[in-house]
Order: structure tokens, then C-alpha cells, then sequence
């Protein structure tokens, strides 16, 4: 235990140096942090999906339990489910200079809180009904910060609340899905209210600084399903 507790504090602790002052790279970096947000909104939406289709297809089993009953076919669905969504959490929690991830984006924007400040964001609103006075404040009210420019006590305290909400995920992802740990104990399996609320802060984060970015607004990253595959399902039972 004591090892987790120390792993999932140094997502804090690790923290680049900030440099506060804008520069003249700051418009690269919001072009590949804007393509990056765009790579994450996509995954974070694949997941949720999956979430979804999980828990319908368990609502279908509880009200016609006569057609859809329990069965070993909902115990390796329950578990690959289970599996699946934590290297999914996992992934997104990647620290490796090679990945994309949220916790990576997290951390470049940590050292970097200038390159998305309360002019730029101001500025989107420029050719819009609204105007910039109207983006200076949105800026401020999401932000949390009147120091025009991205909060460092935030971005600290959102990543240390994703290691905290995902320290288990982390590491049954790492002992046992990854590779097997002899150590490793059952009683440590994240449960799907972990897995729901780890992917919760992760839509909320991403939908967050797509906003700050781009200047719209998204409630969720979990897109609008085209069609419902219930009633197919249910047409053949």
C-alpha cells in the first residue's frame, strides 16, 4: 500500500518547473495541444460508449430475465469489461514522453500555463455576438484564476485527484493485466463505480480545456449514438 500511496503522489511531486511567461512558441504549442485534446475527446467518447452499451445490455438482462439470464457468458463479459476500461484509464494516465495522454497534456500545460491565457481565450469570442469581453470572463470563471492565465494550484490539484481516483486501476493494470505479479492480491480489483467515476474526471477534464482551447463547449466527450441496438436484440430473444 505504501508503495501506491508514493507512486500516485509523485504525479504531483514530479511536476516540470513553470514557466509563467508567454512566448513565441505558445501558438505551436496550442496548435498540438488543440490536436492532442481532439485524439483525447475521441477515446474518452470509444470508452464511455462501451460503458453504456455494458450497462444497457445489464438493464436488459434484470427486466427480461427469462430470455437474458446470468450465466458465464456475463461473468467473462463483466470481467473483459472490467479489464478493458482499466487499460483504458490506464492508458490515459501514461507518463511516457512517447504517449499522448491526459496526465502528459496535464503536465505540459503545468509547465507551460501562459501559453493558454485569458487574451487568447478572449479573443475566440472576437467574431462572435458575445465579443471579448464576454471570453475575458468565461475565461476567469472557468479557469478559477484571475491571473490571466492557466491556475497552477488547479492543474496540481487536478492531477493529484487522477492519481488518487485511479491509484487501484493503475495498479491491477500494471500486476495483473499487464503481467502477473505473484504478489499481486484479488482484493485489490477496481470495482465499476472506480472505473465510472475514473472516467467521469476524465471526461470532465478533457471537455475542460477543450473549452479554455477552442472556446466550445462540450457537456461530455461520449458522443450521440445513431442508432439504438436494444431492439434487435430483444426482437430475437
Amino acid at each position: 500500500m505504501k508503495g501506491r500511496r508514493k507512486e500516485r503522489k509523485s504525479l504531483a511531486r514530479s511536476l516540470p518547473r513553470a514557466v509563467l511567461q508567454a512566448d513565441g512558441s505558445d501558438s505551436t504549442r496550442r496548435k498540438k495541444w488543440d490536436r492532442w485534446l481532439a485524439e483525447l475527446r475521441r477515446e474518452v467518447g470509444h470508452a464511455l460508449l462501451a460503458q453504456e452499451i455494458f450497462w444497457q445490455l445489464q438493464a436488459l438482462a434484470k427486466q427480461h430475465p427469462n430470455s437474458i439470464s446470468p450465466s458465464a457468458l456475463f461473468d467473462w463479459m463483466c470481467w473483459n469489461h472490467i479489464e478493458i476500461s482499466a487499460l483504458r484509464v490506464r492508458r490515459f494516465l501514461d507518463q511516457d514522453r512517447r504517449s499522448r495522454s491526459l496526465i502528459r497534456l496535464l503536465r505540459e500545460m503545468y509547465e507551460r500555463p501562459s501559453a493558454i491565457n485569458q487574451a487568447f481565450h478572449a479573443s475566440l469570442y472576437e467574431r462572435t455576438p458575445f465579443g471579448v469581453a464576454y471570453g475575458a470572463k468565461c475565461f476567469e470563471q472557468s479557469a478559477k484564476t484571475k491571473s490571466g492565465r492557466l491556475s497552477l494550484i488547479q492543474l496540481r490539484s487536478q492531477i493529484s485527484n487522477l492519481g488518487r481516483i485511479s491509484d487501484r486501476i493503475r495498479y491491477v493494470v500494471d500486476k495483473r493485466i499487464a503481467h502477473t505479479d505473484e504478489r499481486f492480491s484479488k482484493r485489490v480489483r477496481p470495482t465499476l463505480n472506480e472505473l465510472t467515476t475514473a472516467f467521469a474526471e476524465i471526461d470532465r477534464l478533457v471537455c475542460h480545456y477543450s473549452f479554455l482551447l477552442t472556446g466550445s463547449h462540450w457537456d461530455t466527450c461520449k458522443p450521440e449514438r445513431q442508432e439504438d441496438w436494444r431492439p434487435r436484440l430483444l426482437q430475437q430473444l
